[in-house]
C-alpha cells in the first residue's frame, strides 16, 4: 500500500458539497477540521457529562434527564415525551433512564391526570439537592469551558446549536436510510 505524499489527499472525493463549506480553493480542509473538532468537543462534553453524574452517584445520562427535567419544570409539566423531545432521544429510553432515576428517589413519576397515556415527571427534594450541590463544580467548569466567547460570540453559537441540532437529527436519519440501502445493495 502506497503512502500518500503530504500534498496528496487520502480520498479525491470531497465530504461535503455546500460552497458555504468549501474553502476558496474548493477543498473540505476546513470543514473536516471542524468535524474533527466537533468531536472532539463532544467527547469533551461528554466525559464531563460522567464527572457531573459521577458526583450525585449517577451516570451521565441520568444527569442530563435529571438536569434536563428540572430545567424543563421551570416552565411547566414535564411528561416524558416532552423530556425525549428535549434531548433529541427516544421515548423508550427515556422511559429507561427515568425508571433508574425514580428508584433512586431523583425522580417521581405519575400518571398526568388528564391523559392517563402520559406520564409526568418532578424532580424530588433528593433530586433536587443532588443537583444543587453540583452547582460550584458545574460554574467552574462551565466558566472553563466556554472561556474567551464574549456575549455576542456565545448567542450565535447557541443559534447555530439549536440550528444544528434539528439538522443533525435529519442528517442521523439520512445516514441510517442510506447505510442500510448501501448493505442491502452488497
Amino acid at each position: 500500500m502506497a503512502i500518500a505524499k503530504k500534498s496528496e489527499t487520502p480520498s479525491k472525493g470531497k465530504t461535503v458539497t455546500l460552497p458555504s463549506l468549501l474553502d476558496d480553493d474548493h477543498s473540505d480542509r476546513s470543514f473536516r477540521q471542524f468535524i474533527h473538532n466537533m468531536f472532539a468537543f463532544s467527547s469533551k462534553l461528554e466525559a464531563i457529562r460522567s464527572e457531573f453524574g459521577k458526583l450525585i452517584d449517577l451516570t451521565g445520562i441520568e444527569y442530563t434527564c435529571l438536569i434536563a427535567t428540572a430545567y424543563l419544570q421551570q416552565t411547566g409539566t414535564v411528561h416524558v415525551n416532552s423530556l425525549a423531545e428535549h434531548l433529541h432521544l427516544s421515548g423508550a429510553f427515556i422511559t429507561l433512564q427515568t425508571n433508574k432515576l425514580a428508584k433512586k428517589g431523583y425522580l417521581i413519576k405519575r400518571k398526568d391526570p388528564d391523559d392517563a397515556r402520559r406520564v409526568q415527571l418532578e424532580v424530588t427534594e433528593l433530586g433536587g439537592e443532588a443537583l444543587e450541590s453540583l452547582v460550584p463544580v458545574q460554574r467552574q467548569v462551565n466558566d472553563v469551558l466556554f472561556t474567551g466567547l464574549d456575549h455576542d460570540q456565545f448567542l450565535a453559537m447557541a443559534t447555530t446549536f439549536n440550528r444544528l441540532v434539528g439538522n443533525g437529527d435529519r442528517a442521523s436519519s439520512l445516514a441510517s436510510y442510506l447505510t442500510k440501502a448501501e448493505l442491502d445493495q452488497r
